[in-house]
């Protein structure tokens, strides 16, 4: 009797313990969904400065350095997963981190636009000095 009820207490805590949840893969499922949130949240981060940067017509104030080390950390981010495999299930594993570490880059090459490309006329920026100095 004991054996048995031991072994029916392993069933029911199997259900929500780690070995079944790593059968029905639901931690990679788990996982996925948490990856996709934190790709969402971190790249929906940059929008606010990014807008915030077009309405200006340009990056005063920003430390280029910052954008210089973010990236290179996601564009070596998405070398070093690249690196480890090719292979589709090993990409599409890593697919929410490997799509943000992408798009933050390209999110940041807008500070690289905007402070080295665009020529944003004179009278914007000067209408935006001048907004903020009647606001004093």
């Amino acid at each position: 009797m004991p054996r048995e009820t031991k072994a029916l207490m392993q069933a029911y805590v199997g259900l929500t313990g780690r070995k079944l949840l790593q059968e029905h893969g639901s931690e990679s499922v788990y996982g996925q969904w948490l990856g996709w949130m934190m790709a969402a949240i971190y790249m929906g981060g940059r929008l606010p400065q990014i807008w915030l940067n077009i309405r200006r017509g340009n990056v005063e104030g920003l430390n280029p350095l910052m954008f210089v080390f973010a990236l290179a950390a996601n564009a070596t981010y998405v070398a070093s997963i690249l690196v480890r495999s090719t292979a589709w299930d090993k990409i599409k594993a890593n697919m929410p981190w490997l799509l943000d570490a992408m798009g933050c880059v390209l999110l940041d090459l807008f500070y690289v636009y905007y402070r080295y490309f665009h020529k944003g006329s004179r009278g914007s920026r000067q209408e935006y000095a001048d907004y903020f100095e009647a606001k004093k």
